[in-house]
């Protein structure tokens, strides 16, 4: 299965439209698979805050912006949170602990 890899700023796009971005959702779209590290949580609200402190969002876009992302990740079950090696974790929220240990 092929995977399309997104980071953070590729992410970003899919939450607040900039260049690029109806690209994006195209490329998402027909993707049969989507992953993203998990850092990407932390980064994407790190990016809308910079957003806000910059003038170029409002913090009420931003809040939905963020609510969109944190509700969406898996959206699509065949949508993959990678861990820092690569390997899929679950989802946070979904009742399951991660370990580095197991």
């Amino acid at each position: 299965m092929t995977l399309l890899y997104l980071d953070t700023s590729a992410l970003f796009k899919r939450y607040v439209e900039e260049a690029e971005s109806e690209a994006l959702l195209g490329r998402i779209e027909d993707a049969p698979a989507v992953g993203t590290p998990l850092i990407t949580r932390v980064e994407v609200a790190a990016a809308l805050a910079k957003a806000v402190r910059d003038g170029r969002m409002q913090a009420a876009d931003a809040g939905g912006a963020e609510s969109d992302f944190l509700d969406d990740p898996p959206g699509r079950p065949q949508n993959v949170a990678m861990g820092l090696i690569g390997d899929p974790v679950p989802r946070v929220g979904s009742g399951a602990a991660v370990s580095r240990n197991s």
